[in-house]
């Protein structure tokens, strides 16, 4: 008896809701700025970090490949003890107003006195077009989630933010 009525109650809704238009079919995301670079520096927190300080400064350089949404990311972080350099890609995921939200995937070394390791990260950032907004070009404020790996070490979550230029 229940299943009959809410099998009439769902059959009664669905079309009330495809005339408002509820249903209908979205149009896919487009890229409204996709630029060929893009430089930024910032400060990340890794708080599970035992071999160096808990914070590290951090700068980016990318490069658009061809007119994909496809980046070659790169990206040096300085610590006190350590310092990492890796590269990768970045993808311009998803894109609307003034946000985008870009996946990011890299590998590479990190050097301390003591050892060369191999480093590997994954995971996205979130950038805010605050230039675009004051008519000054695009400058991004950005926020960054990555969970990074250095070999023989444990995965460790890093959250980051910073400021960005591109051109």
């Amino acid at each position: 008896m229940i299943n009959r009525r809410l099998f009439r109650l769902i059959w009664a809704i669905l079309p009330a809701l495809a005339a408002t238009g509820c249903l209908s079919a979205q149009a896919p995301t487009t890229v409204n700025y996709a630029p060929g670079y893009f430089v930024g520096a910032g400060a990340e927190y890794n708080r599970y970090n035992t071999a160096a300080p808990s914070v590290a400064g951090w700068t980016t350089f990318a490069v658009q490949v061809g007119q994909s949404k496809v980046y070659s990311w790169s990206t040096i972080e300085l610590t006190s003890a350590t310092s990492t350099a890796r590269t990768g890609a970045g993808y311009l995921f998803a894109q609307t107003g003034n946000w985008s939200l870009v996946a990011l995937g890299d590998a590479g070394l990190a050097i301390s006195s003591v050892a060369t390791l191999g480093s590997f990260s994954g995971g996205g950032a979130l950038f805010y077009d605050i230039g675009q907004r004051l008519n000054k070009g695009h400058f991004y404020l950005t926020g960054v989630m990555r969970v990074t790996v250095i070999t023989s070490n444990s995965v460790q979550p890093v959250f980051g933010f910073g400021v960005g230029k591109s051109f």
